[in-house]
């Protein structure tokens, strides 16, 4: 009987040894395969970019920065400092809401009051240094450009047209001040766009 448990016990260690090397197989394949689905997705080619309009195309930063301190004056709340402004450029939205202790509740009004101010004073803002030749620049490559933005689209057409920057090929403006991912997932189903190529 020993050579045959001998040999049972070969063959299971090369039946095991066979499925080790198998699975490590697949694992390589499949590490191979996302590798260069990656490369493949950083090397296509993009053919829509969509730009934010405060801040990028509009240098509309000192304005917010004034209306937000008369607003927050009427309103009772803390004015805003240069150095607590500088601070909170960048950060979001939720954060500068529970930083100055405003009600959830009333956010809603604000960003509407804040809005009428803003559409007061748009008439003295400029676009951003060099930001239109940019535009122009990458429409005349042959680039599907669009505006995602938080902003009431009424301003930003008021903005566009009063610079005569009309080379957009869509506008997708949302109310909604915490975040523009379900604006971004919009835009990519209706214009039938891959996130790799914009």
């Amino acid at each position: 009987p020993f050579p045959v448990l001998e040999s049972s016990g070969r063959g299971a260690a090369v039946r095991g040894g066979r499925r080790r090397a198998e699975r490590r197989g697949r694992r390589r394949l499949v590490g191979r395969q996302w590798r260069e689905g990656v490369r493949g997705a950083m090397r296509q080619k993009k053919t829509c970019i969509c730009f934010d309009f405060d801040g990028t195309i509009a240098d509309s930063y000192h304005l917010f920065l004034e209306k937000t301190r008369h607003v927050a004056q009427e309103l009772g709340y803390r004015p805003i400092s240069d150095a607590q402004a500088e601070h909170l450029r960048g950060q979001h939205v939720r954060d500068i809401v529970a930083q100055f202790r405003i009600p959830y509740y009333r956010v809603p009004w604000l960003v509407l009051r804040l809005r009428a101010e803003m559409r007061e004073g748009m008439g003295r803002v400029a676009p951003v240094e060099g930001m239109p030749g940019v535009i122009a620049a990458l429409r005349g490559r042959g680039y599907m450009l669009g505006i995602v933005s938080s902003n009431c689209e009424r301003i930003v057409k008021d903005f566009l047209d009063r610079h005569r920057i009309q080379v957009f090929d869509f506008l997708a403006c949302n109310s909604n001040i915490f975040g523009k991912v379900r604006t971004l997932r919009w835009v990519l189903w209706r214009k039938q766009l891959q996130p790799a190529e914009t």
